[in-house]
């Protein structure tokens, strides 16, 4: 099972999504040809949902990907938390198992409501959210993988911050995905 969590709030905009969808399009493909499930969770606003529950189907997974909807903040503790119970609902019956977050790391939605209108404490309270289900993926022995979708240029400092935090893999897309 290939969780691939998306971040579809505004500041993905055209190209980071394209970028994206692009590499998810291409790993898709890999997964149908190995029989693999899928599951796509999408995250933007102050919400995340699971747009895919497990399925082996491509055409589904690709016309979930052309549906997502795109815009607003970034809640990745949402995200994060969706996966994590995604993970919990079906580790018992898929053994080979990833995560894969795309995203380019600007978080800035806490799960909580504290500290909502100060950036600075914002800040701190998501970065203490992400350490706390970083604990509960590792309690699930996931692979993660944290995929930045910024271009070359773009500083991926945060994505990579939040690699860390996961003890997560990181991976930058290259221009050609």
């Amino acid at each position: 099972l290939f969780i691939f969590a998306i971040d579809t709030s505004g500041s993905m905009a055209a190209n980071r999504i394209a970028r994206a969808k692009a590499s998810i399009l291409k790993l898709l493909r890999q997964s149908y040809l190995n029989r693999d499930f899928v599951a796509v969770i999408s995250f933007h606003g102050t919400e995340a949902k699971v747009a895919l529950p497990p399925a082996r189907s491509i055409v589904r997974a690709r016309r979930v990907l052309d549906s997502l909807r795109m815009g607003g903040s970034t809640p990745l503790s949402a995200g994060l938390a969706s996966a994590i119970e995604l993970i919990r609902r079906f580790r018992d019956t898929h053994k080979e198992t990833a995560l894969l977050l795309f995203t380019d790391g600007h978080a800035n939605v806490a799960l909580s409501q504290q500290g909502k209108k100060h950036r600075a404490l914002r800040q701190e309270i998501i970065e203490d959210e992400v350490e706390r289900l970083s604990l509960s993926l590792d309690q699930t022995r996931w692979r993660v993988i944290v995929v930045d979708v910024q271009r070359e240029f773009e500083s991926s400092e945060e994505s990579r911050r939040l690699a860390e935090i996961l003890r997560a893999r990181f991976v930058k897309l290259s221009a050609t995905g």
